[in-house]
This record gives C-alpha cells, sequence and structure tokens, in this order.
C-alpha cells in the first residue's frame, strides 16, 4: 500500500498520496493512550525518535502507559535497542522487527546490490541528503537512478521537496528504519568508513574560522549538513581513534561550531577523540576550542579548562599561535571571574589582563610570525 507502484498493469488504478503523520495527530495519538505524558517535556523528543510513524508511536504510548514509563526512560531504551524494545527475544519474528524485515530482506530488494549499498548509506544520514550531495557520500553506485527506484518501490526510501521544486528533493530512510538497521548491525564497516571519510573530507574542505573572508560561505555548507556531521563524526570511539583525518574533522567543526553556535557536547568529544590519537597538538587545540566554547556562558568551567591548555602549552614549539589565543581567552574569562567579586576590589579585573597580557608577551619570545593571521 506505501509501494509508488500499482498492484496491476491491467487495471487503471487511482492513487493518492497519504501524506506523513505530524507532530500534532502523534500527540494526539499518545494523549488518547496515556493521558498522564500530556505536559512532558520529553514527548516531542520521543515521537522525533520514531518519526511520527503511527504504528511506532502507538506502541510507544502503549508500553508507557503499561510500564508506567516516561518518554525520557523509553527514549533511552529506544537509543540501545531501537525496534528490538519490542520483540521479547530480539528475533525477526515478532514486533515491528518483523514488518520492517519483509521489505529489507525481500529478494527484491537483495537482488539489487546498489539499492543495498545506498539504504545502508543513508541509514547513516538522520537528516537525510539532497540527490546532488549523495554523490558525496555514496560514490561508487554504478546506478543511483535504479536504487532509488528499488527503495521506493519497497517502501524504503522517503522523498521531500520544496514548493514541488525537484532540484530541492530530499531522499531519506524513515527513523525506524535506520534504527533497524544500525541495532542490527545491517551496515558494513566499509560503507560506515567511506561515509565517515567523506564527510571527514567534506569538513576539512569547508573548515576555516570567523577571521577568514570565505567564513559565511563555508559556514553555510556545513549549516547544510550539521545534522548528518554530527551524526557520523560524533559516533563512539573505536579503533578508528587513532586517525588524523577524524580528529581533523572534528577540530574543523568544533571550531566551526563555536564561531556560530557553539555545541559542549561535541567539543568534549573532540577532546576524547583527539586525547585517544594521542598527538598533544590536537589535544592542545581541542582543549582550547572546549575552554573557548564554555566561555560563552560558563567561565568556572572555561578556566579550568583553558588552565589545563596553557599548561600543556608550556615550552611548545609548534604552540605560538594557540598559546596567543589560549592567553589572550584566559585573561578575558578571568577578567569576567575577578570583576564580579566585590571582595578583590573594582579594579581587581585589570591585574588579571596585565597577567593575561604578560603571558601574552611571554609568547611572542618565541617568534612573531604567527601574529600575522590573527585580527583582533
Amino acid at each position: 500500500m506505501r509501494g509508488s507502484h500499482s498492484p496491476t498493469v491491467d487495471v487503471e488504478w487511482h492513487s493518492v498520496i497519504v501524506p506523513a503523520t505530524d507532530k500534532d495527530a502523534s500527540l494526539s495519538i499518545c494523549q488518547k493512550f496515556n493521558p498522564h505524558w500530556k505536559m512532558d517535556a520529553d514527548l516531542d523528543s520521543l515521537l522525533d525518535a520514531v518519526g511520527c510513524m503511527p504504528f511506532a508511536v502507538t506502541l510507544m504510548a502503549s508500553r508507557g502507559r503499561e510500564s508506567e514509563s516516561s518518554p525520557k526512560q523509553l527514549i533511552e531504551e529506544w537509543t540501545k535497542q531501537g525496534p528490538g524494545m519490542w520483540s521479547p527475544d530480539g528475533s525477526l519474528e515478532s514486533g515491528m522487527n518483523k514488518s520492517i524485515s519483509l521489505a529489507v530482506d525481500s529478494n527484491f530488494v537483495k537482488s539489487n546490490p546498489n539499492a543495498i549499498d545506498l539504504l545502508a548509506t543513508l541509514s547513516l544520514l538522520p537528516a537525510g541528503t539532497t540527490r546532488e550531495r549523495l554523490a558525496h557520500w555514496a560514490p561508487n553506485l554504478s546506478s543511483t537512478s535504479g536504487a532509488i527506484t528499488t527503495l521506493a518501490q519497497a517502501a524504503l526510501l522517503q522523498t521531500t521537496t520544496r514548493d514541488e521544486d525537484h532540484t530541492t528533493q530530499t531522499l531519506f530512510i524513515l527513523p525506524v528504519i535506520q534504527s533497524f538497521m544500525l541495532h542490527r548491525k545491517r551496515i558494513p564497516e566499509h560503507i560506515q568508513l567511506a561515509v565517515r571519510s567523506a564527510f571527514c573530507k567534506y569538513v576539512l574542505d569547508h573548515a576555516c574560522r570567523y577571521r577568514d573572508s570565505t567564513f559565511e560561505t563555508n559556514a553555510e555548507a556545513l549549516a547544510r549538513e550539521d545534522v548528518n556531521i554530527q551524526s557520523i563524526l560524533m559516533s563512539a570511539i573505536d579503533r578508528t581513534g587513532s586517525d588524523d583525518q577524524w580528529v581533523r574533522a572534528l577540530l574543523g567543526f568544533s571550531w566551526y561550531r563555536r564561531d556560530t553556535k557553539p555545541l559542549i557536547a561535541v567539543a568534549e568529544h573532540t577532546l576524547n577523540v583527539a586525547k585517544a590519537n594521542g598527538n598533544k597538538r590536537y589535544i592542545v587545540e581541542a582543549l582550547l576550542c572546549l575552554g573557548s566554547s564554555y566561555a560563552v556562558d560558563n567561565f568556572g568551567e572555561a578556566k579550568r579548562v583553558l588552565d589545563e591548555c596553557s599548561q600543556l602549552l608550556v615550552g611548545d614549539r609548534f604552540g605560538q599561535q594557540l598559546g596567543f589565543e589560549c592567553a589572550l581567552t584566559r585573561a578575558d574569562v578571568g577578567a569576567y571571574l575577578h570583576s564580579g567579586r566585590e571582595e578583590r576590589g573594582p579594579h581587581q579585573w585589570r591585574t588579571y589582563w596585565y597577567q593575561g597580557l604578560g603571558q601574552l608577551l611571554a609568547c611572542t619570545c618565541t617568534g612573531r610570525t604567527w601574529l600575522a593571521p590573527l585580527v583582533l
């Protein structure tokens, strides 16, 4: 019924596109089954997790009522198990696993290797992607059109357009199917690594600081893939933790977020990956980025992280520019912290500024060329 082709060719069929269930309808379903959820702040996130799919929404609402679980608790369970949470034995013979498997494991889909690869690739992209950018993430598809046709006919692929403009068409896989693919380990390692490498290259091609004349253009390019970049680059640390390309891409993306809309989770993950890599320069830069991100509204944590960064920079031969930015940011953070403490006097913040500038001047003793690209 959800397929894109009519059941037979000898009858003139008339089709009507039934739109996806919207958020309001999904909320009504939940409130009918579980009125206690009406004012729960996490309900929106739960509906997003299952893509407002009526069957999944109904199952979630019923599970919440029967087990007296909150939306937050069910989100945590969904994150760990995916559709398997409705299959007591974890098999493909019951629950939502069975209905998804009927399409994913059908001979129709399995007979098209390109369709299998496209399904796996799109299952890694929670925000979907356009036909144009798909060439970046899945460059080895020999027949993109054939893969799209197969997945559409199997009702595994969804598309959206803006104002009926086909140049804006976005291809995506429903969240419940993405979760099935991830939790059932249906995404081959070589595709995971290829997609990660492609996103690392994309980030590095557009990575720059706010001082760069091309920052606005590059920031717009990164913003278009922001959700997918986070999903790909913030995967759990594994044996690829020593991959320099991954660390450099995380650093580039972290600085982009720092210069646009800081996201502590990204900066913290970048530091963890940098430490797993072991390269001191990466660790120092990750600490500086995290400290600068904290400096937006958490000056206490900013000082702690920047102090750690400063210690690593002592006597460092390659940290001249990083040392300058660290000293400047520490001075700024210190001035703010001390200006808010009346017991230290109204002019104590100047002392901290002078201390920071003293560190700054100490950095200049090792060289001057690093000053050129900075715009103060």
